[in-house]
């Protein structure tokens, strides 16, 4: 094995850091896109946004 400076074995420890995180947030994003294209093709999300939930306009109650 090749002996490195300390400094140097730092900076290699964080590059394989940095693309593992890169990769790791490149499967996650496919991931979401998947999970919402899904829901697009079953029409949950069209669905959500014509009713959205709106916690600013009074709330009416039946009194009992």
């Amino acid at each position: 094995m090749v002996q490195f400076p300390l400094s140097e074995e730092i900076k290699r420890e964080h590059l394989a850091m940095r693309r593992q995180f890169t990769s790791t947030l490149r499967q996650f994003n496919r991931d979401i896109e998947a999970i919402i294209s899904r829901s697009l093709d079953r029409g949950v999300v069209p669905d959500i946004l014509k009713a959205p939930s709106d916690r600013s306009s009074p709330v009416t109650r039946e009194r009992v």
